[in-house]
């Protein structure tokens, strides 16, 4: 199927819509209490015209918010419970507070999510999560969104429009119709956001003030651009897809030709067992994990059996319905096994045949159940188990983090955690063509697939529309991982990093956040080859990894003594010293000390460093360097 990204707003000709790049800064405080003023660029578009009594032209645009601020702490939390923790650390100006979200578990913290409010009303796009150790005494770090400097001048907001919305733009419903603060031109400003949605065709948020819309957020996930009753079944699937297990590519006798019974197709099926559900002398397609239903057009009831065996072609529709309970059971069961248990939460609905036949498939949070909507344009969507696997994903990362919308770039990291399990759980069958993604689905004339193999470099990246347009560079570098650590290692590693994931997280940070994941499940053990797979895309800088150099009789002494505030003595007897720099595990340098002279010792003092893992990077004068990792209690 063709990469596209599908915009459900629309706007009608002659409406003029203008560009504006408005400097704004932000106020925020770091974990200290010191306050000070960055600046950044917010891109966005702004209606010319008033909406008065008129239709309100919409356009899709970046999520409107502001980057990310990483608060890293390490810090006990005493009897403050993480709220008031917080809020002590952050010291919100008069006016704001904090609205508790989210709490959610992972391995090794609990994660608690907030949003910020100014007089009691949410600023839209804003977020605070603060992650606490398994241990519940601990606080490791607290991403935010910076705050803008100034406030609202006035507080008269918009009128409620949300019915015109809904009607002009479709929908069947409204969902949520509120006053929400907006960032512009450096200030709060009064504004409404209105939730709409029909169901398995549109949800979107409309943001607008007295001026005319702001934003409009298409809130649909594409894949482009077991319980008392279940009871063990059998059926064919695809695993993971034909081309790959029969190791070739796309062409004849290997094609879709219309969901055909070909034979060099079907001879690829495999016979598997799974869980299903028996109910009043009738097995049918649910279990835990997974219910295929019947949500969408075409209309195909999912198939049942009376005998436990779904054995299918792939001309029939029975085949796919099996294929998609096999290896959503199969991921689920996975990822099960590493820990996250806990994630989504609930059984996922899917509908291997809808959308009208469409050549795409989305997962969609618009209605209850959560579901996933598989079309049949060219291959079906849901023969290929790499499609199957992207699309749950966003339900566990939704369950995670508790948004699945932010920033272009964020939403491609998103996008690039999906490709990354669809290829990780593929080649933990096969290795053929592993650097491709929608192995059977895409690569072919319906639409050319995705890679999760890129030399590009990140530095070089735009990241201004197209959400799937970069998603190769991460997920490219997690394979490389992968390739070195193993599936069920660096599964496990992504996971625990995608708790972190927030409504405006860039590459770098979420890179960091893997590292990070690392030493919380690991001890740090595989930091090198994290950083190093990172480092080659330009998304880390490779100075903060541990590339230690044999450069002689260097002698490291006094670890006790610095992990209690005391020094560290460093010894050189054949090369000299020339200077130090000290980092922490997030790469940013502490100290950085150049000495007027070499010398064979050195002593370095961690009375001023809070408790914590550091980095200490000794330079000698031929030109090498050596890094120690080192403790502060």
């Amino acid at each position: 199927m063709p990469v596209i990204h599908w915009v459900c707003a629309r706007a009608r000709p002659g409406r003029l819509w203008i560009g504006l790049n408005l400097i704004m800064k932000w106020l925020f405080c770091n974990f200290t209490g010191m306050k000070e003023v960055l600046s950044t660029f917010l891109s966005f578009l702004i209606s010319s015209a008033l909406y008065a009594q008129k239709d309100m032209d919409l356009t899709q645009d970046q999520f409107p918010s502001a980057p990310d601020q990483v608060l890293q702490l390490e810090s006990p939390l005493f009897e403050d419970s993480p709220l008031d923790f917080t809020l002590q650390q952050l010291q919100l100006p008069a006016g704001f507070d904090l609205k508790a979200g989210l709490v959610i578990e992972s391995k090794t913290a609990t994660h608690y999510h907030y949003t910020i409010t100014y007089k009691g009303t949410a600023v839209y796009g804003s977020d605070v999560h603060t992650i606490v150790s398994r241990n519940g005494q601990q606080v490791n770090r607290i991403i935010r969104t910076q705050l803008p400097s100034l406030l609202a001048t006035e507080e008269s907001f918009p009128a409620p429009i949300a019915d015109r919305i809904r009607t002009q733009q479709g929908a069947d419903q409204v969902q949520t119709d509120e006053k929400v603060w907006v960032i512009s031109e450096n200030r709060l400003i009064p504004a409404r956001k209105v939730e709409i949605a029909t169901e398995n065709k549109l949800h979107e948020e409309v943001i607008y003030t007295d001026n005319g819309p702001l934003y409009t957020i298409d809130k649909i996930k594409r894949h482009h651009m077991a319980g008392s009753n279940d009871t063990t079944v059998t059926g064919y699937v695809f695993e993971p897809d034909p081309l790959t297990t029969a190791q070739v590519n796309y062409g004849p006798p290997f094609i879709d030709n219309n969901d055909a019974d070909i034979l060099a197709l079907n001879t690829q099926r495999k016979l598997k067992s799974f869980t299903a559900t028996y109910e009043n002398g009738m097995f049918i397609l649910k279990n835990d994990f997974v219910e295929i239903s019947d949500m969408d057009s075409p209309n195909l009831a999912p198939v049942t059996s009376t005998t436990g065996q779904f054995n299918y072609t792939r001309s029939q529709a029975g085949f796919e319905d099996v294929n998609v309970i096999y290896h959503i059971s199969n991921h689920k069961q996975h990822l099960d096994a590493l820990g996250f248990a806990n994630l989504p939460g609930y059984t996922i609905h899917v509908d291997p045949h809808a959308l009208n036949g469409g050549d795409n498939s989305y997962f969609n949070t618009s209605f209850q159940p959560y579901r996933i909507l598989m079309g049949e344009g060219g291959v079906d969507d849901a023969e290929d188990a790499d499609v199957i696997v992207h699309e749950y994903m966003h339900a566990y990362v939704l369950a995670a983090t508790g948004n699945n919308n932010g920033s272009i770039e964020r939403n491609t990291i998103e996008e690039s955690l999906g490709d990354y399990f669809a290829a990780s759980y593929s080649r933990s069958i096969n290795n053929f063509n592993k650097e491709q993604v929608f192995s059977w689905d895409g690569h072919n004339e319906y639409w050319n697939g995705r890679m999760v193999e890129s030399t590009k470099n990140y530095t070089q990246l735009n990241f201004s529309s197209n959400i799937y347009a970069h998603t190769d560079i991460f997920a490219s570098a997690l394979m490389e991982i992968y390739g070195l650590l193993g599936r069920n290692t660096t599964d496990e590693m992504v996971m625990e990093a995608i708790f972190s994931l927030s409504q405006n997280t860039t590459m770098p940070q979420m890179a960091m956040f893997v590292v990070e994941a690392d030493q919380a499940l690991n001890g740090g053990v595989n930091r090198k080859i994290i950083v190093d797979a990172f480092a080659r895309r330009n998304i880390l800088d490779i100075s903060i990894g541990l590339d230690e150099v044999n450069s002689g009789e260097l002698a490291i002494s006094g670890t006790y003594e610095f992990a209690h505030g005391g020094q560290l003595r460093i010894s050189s007897p054949e090369v000299n010293i020339s200077g130090y720099s000290i980092y922490n595990l997030s790469g940013k340098p502490l100290e950085n000390k150049n000495l007027s002279e070499s010398v064979s010792g050195i002593s370095i003092s961690s009375d001023k460093l809070v408790s914590g893992l550091y980095l200490v990077k000794v330079y000698l004068e031929n030109g090498l360097s050596t890094t120690y990792k080192v403790s502060r209690f």
